[in-house]
């Protein structure tokens, strides 16, 4: 499993990537290439996932509250 450092360093590399438009992403010895920016967009939300499970947060969801009346 990687680091709370190494997911960051991929995360902001990979936002760097979205944002210049470039699909090939390279990393030491190592590359990725993505067949669209949507791949990508998809690929950043895992990764702020896994850095938020790492940082011990809980991934919270919206909430909805329903009104109440009395009666029909």
């Amino acid at each position: 499993m990687a680091t709370l450092a190494q997911l960051t360093t991929r995360r902001d590399a990979l936002q760097k990537a979205i944002d210049s438009g470039v699909l090939i992403l390279r990393e030491g010895d190592k590359h990725v290439t993505y067949r669209n920016a949507s791949d990508m967009r998809g690929a950043l939300v895992d990764l702020e996932r896994r850095i938020t499970t790492a940082n011990g947060l809980v991934e919270t969801r919206g909430v909805y509250i329903r009104p109440t009346t009395k009666g029909w």
